[in-house]
């Protein structure tokens, strides 16, 4: 059963779900630096003994912040699913096939390792699967994280797989 939702509405939950996703995704300004809910979280674990140490903050106080954090990048999240949720649910009852969101792209440390790191283990998995079966499909797969790989700049030790490539 189709209802009848406007483009006006239908832009306008598409819209929330944007702003939603960045709010859980994306950077923001922390004391000059360009930082995601995940790297505000990583850099504060980063910096949890320092402070603990110099006797800045208590255990207590560094433990609360970050979970303080963490709470806030969940709260971001369920308000980021929400707003899809009710896009599609538009979407749905228009009769229409939803358009996919892309998670915004940040340019924090944190994320920057994600990536590098999400890379290195595609292309470790790509190059068990085409020691397993070498077929051109997992040859262009492990060529294409290959490539990804040199894109970050993502160094890997592949002795092991050397090894067992007989040339």
């Amino acid at each position: 059963m189709k209802n009848t939702i406007s483009k006006a509405e239908l832009s306008r939950a598409e819209d929330a779900v944007n702003q939603a996703l960045l709010a859980a995704y994306g950077p923001m300004n922390v004391q000059g630096e360009q930082l995601c809910w995940e790297g505000r979280i990583r850099r504060a674990v980063e910096k949890a003994d320092e402070l603990i140490n110099s006797g800045k903050l208590t255990r207590e106080k560094v433990v609360g912040i970050i979970d303080g954090f963490q709470q806030e990048y969940n709260a971001a999240l369920h308000d980021a699913r929400k707003a899809q949720d009710e896009y599609f649910d538009l979407c749905k009852q228009a009769g229409i096939t939803p358009k996919r969101f892309q998670r915004p792209q940040c340019p924090c440390n944190a994320c920057k390792e994600r990536i590098r790191y999400e890379a290195a283990d595609g292309l470790e998995q790509a190059m068990q699967a085409m020691l397993e079966s070498f077929t051109d499909d997992t040859v262009s797969t492990a060529r294409r994280w290959w490539q990804q790989c040199q894109e970050l700049g993502v160094t890997l030790e592949l002795d092991f797989f050397l090894s067992k490539v007989v040339f």
